[in-house]
């Protein structure tokens, strides 16, 4: 089906569609993998960043796909400022879902964040 505006003619902007089924994954990099203490750490970065990435997400469905990740990235980069560097060496967060494409099927979507923290 063409995207064309009511009268046949150009084409109309696309609907800002937001991401369905968004999947969360985190991976905290401990410093030092033997270190019991780093490995908590890292643990508990996980499960903030991924709490807070599906927050962030969900309160900015109104605006579509492209304002979640951004959104997302911003919040990645907000508490990543947060986490103790001498623990955690580097956290990445990836995020899929698929949105309506202009014929109806589903098209994937993904984005990489990868974030350092201080210290």
């Amino acid at each position: 089906m063409p995207n064309k505006d009511k009268y046949g003619q150009g084409d109309k902007p696309d609907e800002k569609k937001p991401l369905r089924k968004p999947k969360v994954k985190v991976r905290a990099n401990p410093r030092d993998k033997g270190n019991e203490g780093h490995r908590d750490v890292a643990k508990k970065v996980r499960k903030g960043f991924k709490e807070k990435v599906e927050k962030v997400l969900k309160e900015n469905k109104g605006g579509g796909h492209e304002r979640q990740l951004d959104a997302a990235e911003k919040a990645v980069e907000k508490e990543a400022a947060k986490v103790d560097g001498g623990a955690i060496r580097k956290v990445k967060v990836k995020i899929e879902g698929d949105i309506e494409g202009p014929d109806g099927r589903p098209l994937g979507v993904e984005k990489v964040i990868e974030a350092e923290p201080n210290g």
